[in-house]
């Protein structure tokens, strides 16, 4: 049994056109969870239990902010079950997976979603009664003595039992709530519905450094794949380049329909010493504009990041349609370690007692090196860190003569305490 604690507090501010928030509005949100798992000849079930506390100090009603306060309380359960997997190895390198999946979603309790100034998905959290159903199919090659994925196929569809989601759905707009984002990042909820769209998710990565993406929506109620992004990410040791088009043919109350295209070009990564940069661009075929053109250059050396960033182009419509998480693919850096980052990281000087003279090596530096004009950020830096060791270093080295001119004065008075001793008894 897995008990998890998913909760935040925190002042938040929201401000458009036909409303504003005040400057602070409370929330507070307790999200406990009790999860446990079932295992029998190869099938799990995975049950958990969730209750959900929110509070709020602040409302809307009829789109005017209200000074009432709401507390949200909702119950959650969940159950998973996954059946045991099929595979198969073909000739030794290559070994196929099927996996499925089935989850139950049911949450009550949620009686003023309508109520809510939304902020981000915690107020997308709505009353629901479903059912996922997913297939995956995986593709594994061997290299060597590892082992990788090379395509990942996911085909998903939801069954909800309760098209009208606790009361948040409102026909003839469009909706949106957390279980319809959960399944597919496009909008589909314009109306009641028992089913949602078959998302079919391909990624592909045959080789170090290229991959594939290919994300598309059916929709068995309007009979015609509604929503279609293709996306390439190719990476050679520090540069990169991702080239993608995005399609959407829905109805205009969901999504106005769209066919663009996206590029980019980048040179090293967040976590590389030196200058790093990239250059986005965002083309609409539909209306024949450029909607929007960015470029961005980065200076990291140790613990100093100077960032510039400007966009060159921006113009068309209001709302850009928004592309599905994972189609700008990206490689990840890795963070280093203070030992890995090499000779620009500033370390703490060593913590201690009284410093010997071979720790105070900075002393000895002239006053006009310690004053000479610099305008460059890191090696202010890096100076003005230099001079705060050179500060504690002399601290430590006025803590050590103090202490060694102590001891010669207790020497030398003992030393003067024994020739009286000694005259004395040479006199007796």
């Amino acid at each position: 049994m897995w008990i998890s604690w998913d909760s935040s507090a925190g002042l938040l501010h929201r401000t458009q056109l036909t409303f504003q928030t005040r400057q602070f509005v409370d929330r507070v949100d307790l999200y406990p969870r009790v999860t446990t798992a079932l295992r029998w000849k190869g099938f799990s079930v995975l049950p958990s239990f969730a209750i959900r506390e929110t509070y709020y100090d602040e409302t809307q009603q009829n789109g005017q902010i209200s000074g009432d306060n709401a507390v949200r309380s909702a119950r959650e359960v969940n159950v998973d079950l996954l059946a045991p997997s099929l595979e198969r190895v073909f000739s030794g390198k290559l070994k196929h997976v099927i996996e499925t999946r089935a989850t139950y979603r049911y949450v009550t309790g949620v009686d003023d979603f309508g109520e809510l100034v939304r902020f981000d998905s915690t107020e997308l959290y709505s009353d629901t009664n479903e059912v996922d159903f997913s297939l995956t199919n995986r593709l594994y090659r061997k290299r060597g003595d590892s082992v990788d994925e090379i395509l990942n196929w996911r085909l998903s569809y939801d069954r909800f039992f309760d098209p009208t989601f606790g009361g948040a759905i409102v026909p003839g707009q469009r909706n949106v709530v957390l279980s319809a984002i959960d399944m597919t990042p496009y909008a589909f909820l314009d109306g009641y519905r028992h089913s949602s769209p078959v998302d079919s998710v391909l990624r592909m990565s045959p080789k170090p450094g290229f991959s594939v993406e290919w994300r598309s929506d059916y929709d068995p109620l309007r009979g015609t794949i509604v929503n279609n992004a293709l996306g390439i990410d190719v990476r050679v040791g520090q540069y990169g380049a991702y080239v993608g088009h995005n399609t959407i043919r829905d109805v205009p109350l969901l999504s106005p329909s769209s066919n663009q295209f996206d590029g980019r070009f980048s040179v090293g990564n967040e976590n590389r010493r030196g200058w790093n940069g990239v250059v986005r661009a965002n083309y609409d075929f539909e209306y024949g504009i450029l909607r929007t053109a960015t470029a961005q250059n980065v200076l990291q050396h140790g613990l100093l990041r100077v960032q510039r960033a400007g966009a060159a182009h921006q113009r068309g419509h209001a709302e850009r349609q928004r592309v599905p998480a994972g189609v700008f693919g990206g490689q990840p850096g890795v963070v280093r370690q203070p030992e890995e980052a090499g000779p620009g990281v500033l370390r703490r000087s060593p913590r201690g007692g009284p410093a010997s003279a071979t720790q105070c090596p900075s002393m000895a530096r002239s006053r006009s090196e310690r004053k000479r004009s610099d305008f460059s950020p890191t090696r202010w830096w890096r100076r003005a860190s230099s001079l705060s060791r050179v500060r504690r270093r002399s601290a430590r080295c006025r803590q050590a003569s103090t202490a060694t001119r102590r001891e010669s004065a207790l020497g030398l008075l003992a030393a003067m305490a024994d020739m009286s001793r000694s005259t004395l008894s040479a006199s007796s």
